[in-house]
């Protein structure tokens, strides 16, 4: 662990520990084969879901608050994130290179959704209330429901769990309902109320 950090995930960009690590460092071999293979494993996921014709990672890619992404020697693989009044988030991985990757991945999926929601923002709402009429809308919905289903397409059908449950406790804690949990169903793509999850799930094991 880098002893200047101090357990801090939050810097500014005029520190010295930030230009030190963030702005300045001459990369070691290592750092810049890690920071490849990561690179690497972006493109693959950017490839496979919206054209080949990309040849490499740019800024533009990602949705407005990324800043950078990388390796650092005994620390490990890192993404950096825009905070606010020129301070920026660090969240480092260690040398878990796909937690790192599915970090970046949703930084991706981010914007892709947002510019799905800008785009049928009206349709969306008119669906909202026809799913959940006592709830109030929210953009959540639709954008986790957009990015899961980019998600099974990369995996080929199925969504490891770990990414699920991640979806699952973000939209319970955008939607700010006690009454009411949903979890995603991979069979109809959709959010449901856990108790239909729980129907669904049931009646498969009878049929089965």
């Amino acid at each position: 662990m880098i002893k200047e950090f101090k357990n801090e995930d939050l810097l500014h960009q005029e520190s010295a520990v930030f230009k030190k690590y963030f702005v300045d460092k001459q990369l070691s071999d290592k750092e810049k084969e890690n920071t490849n293979k990561l690179s690497n494993l972006l493109l693959h996921f950017y490839q496979k879901l919206y054209g080949k014709e990309t040849k490499s990672i740019n800024d533009n890619i990602f949705n407005y608050d990324f800043y950078t992404y990388g390796y650092l020697e005994n620390y490990g693989y890192y993404v950096i994130n825009h905070d606010n009044c020129s301070y920026y988030l660090i969240k480092g991985y260690e040398d878990n290179i796909q937690n790192a990757f599915i970090s970046l991945a949703i930084k991706v999926l981010d914007k892709k959704a947002e510019e799905y929601i800008r785009s049928n923002r009206k349709l969306l709402k008119k669906d909202f209330k026809n799913r959940f009429p006592n709830i109030k809308y929210i953009d959540s919905l639709y954008i986790y429901e957009y990015e899961l289903l980019k998600w099974k397409e990369y995996f080929d059908g199925i969504i490891p769990q770990l990414i699920i449950d991640e979806y699952n406790k973000h939209f319970n804690y955008d939607l700010n309902n006690n009454e009411i949990k949903f979890k995603y169903d991979q069979s109809s793509n959709k959010f449901v109320t856990s108790e239909n999850a729980k129907t669904k799930k049931l009646i498969k094991q009878k049929k089965a």
